[in-house]
């Protein structure tokens, strides 16, 4: 995947500047990510359809589709979003997370030591927002 650059409209003429730090996700931005998590070695739970046919944990009966959220917002575990800071549009994060930065109560992962790995499939920073609307 080629590098994306993010881009911060001066208005909605098309002028537009590079901000180097943009191209990095920071506390704040809208988020949108596909996670897997990994318990012992095996997938455990997914958000891709991809990853879960791929690790035999496919479900037809479930709706796989990335999440969006905020990053530091505290809908992730507190690992993964951790992770989430700095990582660049495209890339993929793997990371372990301990048991106490894992999965919130009530969830049937919660204590274990997981694996989760994080696929950033886009990010926007909130001034980007009303930019939309252009």
């Amino acid at each position: 995947m080629g590098e994306v650059t993010h881009k911060r409209s001066l208005g909605c003429d098309g002028e537009s500047a590079i901000l180097e730090h943009e191209r990095f996700v920071a506390k704040g931005d809208h988020v949108l990510v596909h996670l897997t998590a990994f318990y012992n070695g095996k997938a455990v739970f997914t958000t891709s359809e991809a990853e879960a046919k791929r690790h035999g944990i496919y479900d037809p009966n479930e709706e796989y589709k990335p999440w969006w959220s905020i990053a530091g917002a505290g809908r992730f575990p507190r690992g993964v979003e951790e992770a989430l800071i700095g990582m660049r549009e495209g890339e993929v994060r793997v990371v372990e997370v301990p048991p106490e930065k894992g999965f919130p109560h009530p969830h049937e992962l919660v204590g274990k030591r997981l694996v989760f790995k994080i696929e950033l499939l886009s990010h926007i920073k909130p001034y980007h927002i009303a930019e939309l609307h252009c």
